[in-house]
């Protein structure tokens, strides 16, 4: 069993958890979303990754209906972009200080919690996908220090 689990901001967790992204797709049908949600949980999912930019903001409103304290779930949350409703792509890019910690509070806001267990800066200077220009080309130690803030403010656990 010890290697189907792994240590992950002080717990174990098993290795594979939810990721939640695919809830946005019963963005009209909620009580199916919350169903299925709790129904993953039933079934030992034990840790769980969203955003508030999936979904622009639904999959954290799901995961704050779905998920109780007394299930245990570590709920792993990203930040980096922000929801963009009506644009081009459905997101864009927020890797300033100023919009991480935008993002770390609008994700505190939506979940209904004090503390995120687990932040994930999701950069975008690698692989597929979009890239950081202009003012979004940020230094990697910028990024760290504002996370490091929020975490010594107690609004983070782990980064």
């Amino acid at each position: 069993m010890t290697a189907l689990t792994a240590s992950f901001a002080d717990r174990t967790v098993l290795r594979v958890g939810y990721g939640a992204l695919q809830l946005e797709r019963l963005h009209d049908r909620r009580d199916e979303a919350v169903q299925l949600l709790r129904h993953a949980v039933e079934l030992g999912v034990d840790h769980v990754d969203t955003a508030e930019f999936y979904g622009f903001g639904f999959v954290n409103a799901v995961i704050r209906e779905a998920l109780r304290p007394e299930d245990g779930v570590l709920v792993v949350t990203k930040v980096g972009a922000d929801p963009n409703p009506g644009g081009r792509l459905p997101l864009r890019l927020a890797q300033r200080p100023e919009q991480l910690r935008a993002s770390v509070e609008d994700n505190l806001r939506s979940l209904g919690v004090d503390r995120l267990p687990v932040v994930n800066l999701r950069r975008l200077d690698t692989g597929p996908g979009l890239r950081p220009e202009g003012d979004q080309v940020v230094g990697l130690d910028d990024q760290l220090a504002v996370m490091t803030a929020l975490r010594d403010e107690g609004k983070i656990g782990a980064i």
